[in-house]
């Protein structure tokens, strides 16, 4: 008798499961169904035109100035390194070639992640795919909300079944936003690092792939500490892939982190000379082609000889000043804060934005007597005298 009713018990529990199953595999259809109203077509993705930067050159080949609602330089996947491409799967989608879009596994970490995080003051972990961020940035807002992310769901398995991986990574590692206005990897490499994307190391690659969870925290100029953690979780996210050998590996992570910008020989001033080229060019194409479509512009101008014009410019307009005689102190500091003179100077100079060229700084004089006076000067931070008979000008 025990025998027929424990068969009868699981076959309840049986019909009980086929049951609960057929209802939510109903009820998810139901909720795609809902959420699959209105929303925006995954062919657009077709004809990426993103906004590229407009550049300036002198007529030597130096940069001399850029136009752009958004700092980007489109490459194609096929010359973007592997090593580039890989440090940002290992760190923001390991499963990218094996999920169609959504990554259960990555989500059901997550959640559980989350459940242990509450209480303990931590800040909620995603289980986004570079497919779920490429629909974020391209088709929907940034919007938190359950709505949102079940729709992002949704058209990140559309573009799964419409799209190569290939074509993903390229529009991901071309639009996403790397921090300090810089958008896809080639212009964040130049801005960091100030070489080509071929030239970057493995610590350099990892610290550009770990700047899209929070560009402005991972700075490395603004948070070294915080940067340097979450490269080298990349790095080590690199190993365990197997994309970078562990002895490699190693030497990158006790690598610090080195910013480079562009060298003085790689860039050339002359603003007045750009101003002049970028009212051509709004006229001639409009703002939209100036800003985002990405002209290269060869210049007439010649650093050298622009140089030797401003020098001789503010040389004569310093004499033309002199001859009309000294027109007094350019402001007055409270007594107090001569005690601290280097900050009220520093505090001045910033409150009046006066330009400063060709080693000109701005002092203070702290004490007066009828044959000289003690200045304080504030690009030194030192004390000085000048002899009353040295100024009559």
């Amino acid at each position: 008798m025990a025998a027929p009713r424990i068969v009868r018990i699981f076959a309840w529990l049986a019909a009980t499961g086929i049951m609960a199953g057929l209802a939510g595999i109903a009820a998810l259809w139901f909720v795609i169904q809902h959420y699959s109203k209105d929303l925006p077509s995954v062919s657009q993705l077709s004809n990426y035109n993103p906004p590229v930067v407009t550049r300036l050159y002198a007529d030597d080949g130096r940069l001399l100035a850029e136009y752009a609602t958004e700092k980007r330089i489109f490459v194609p996947l096929t010359s973007i390194p592997q090593l580039v491409q890989q440090a940002f799967i290992s760190a923001e989608d390991q499963n990218f070639y094996q999920h169609k879009g959504i990554d259960l596994w990555a989500i059901a970490r997550a959640v559980r992640k989350n459940l242990q995080n509450i209480g303990r003051n931590r800040s909620m972990v995603g289980g986004s795919t570079i497919t779920q961020q490429v629909v974020k940035n391209f088709l929907l807002t940034s919007e938190k909300s359950f709505e949102r992310k079940i729709k992002e769901a949704i058209l990140a398995y559309r573009i799964s079944n419409v799209y190569s991986k290939e074509k993903i990574l390229e529009l991901y590692l071309n639009q996403i936003y790397l921090g300090r206005g810089t958008y896809g990897v080639a212009a964040a490499a130049i801005n960091f690092f100030n070489k080509p994307l071929d030239e970057l190391n493995i610590q350099e690659a990892a610290m550009l792939a770990a700047m899209p969870k929070a560009p402005a925290n991972y700075d490395p100029a603004k948070n070294y500490e915080r940067a340097l953690a979450r490269r080298n979780y990349v790095i080590g996210r690199l190993i365990a892939d197997g994309a970078v050998n562990q002895d490699a590996g190693n030497a990158a992570l006790q690598s610090p982190i080195i910013l480079r910008s562009r060298d003085n020989t790689e860039t050339a001033s002359a603003d007045f000379f750009a101003e002049e080229v970028r009212r051509r060019l709004k006229e001639m194409y409009g703002d939209d082609v100036l800003y985002e479509g990405g002209l290269f512009v060869k210049t007439t101008v010649d650093p050298v000889m622009q140089e030797h014009a401003e020098r001789a410019l503010r040389h004569a307009l310093t004499l033309y000043d002199r001859r009309h005689g000294y027109r007094g102190a350019l402001g007055r500091l409270p007594v107090e804060g001569l005690r601290d003179w280097r900050t009220a100077l520093e505090e001045f100079q910033q409150a009046n934005n006066i330009p400063l060229f060709d080693g000109q700084a701005l002092a203070v004089v702290l004490r007066a007597t009828r044959g000289s006076a003690e200045i304080g000067l504030g690009n030194e931070n030192v004390r000085g005298e000048i002899a009353l008979s040295e100024v009559k000008w």
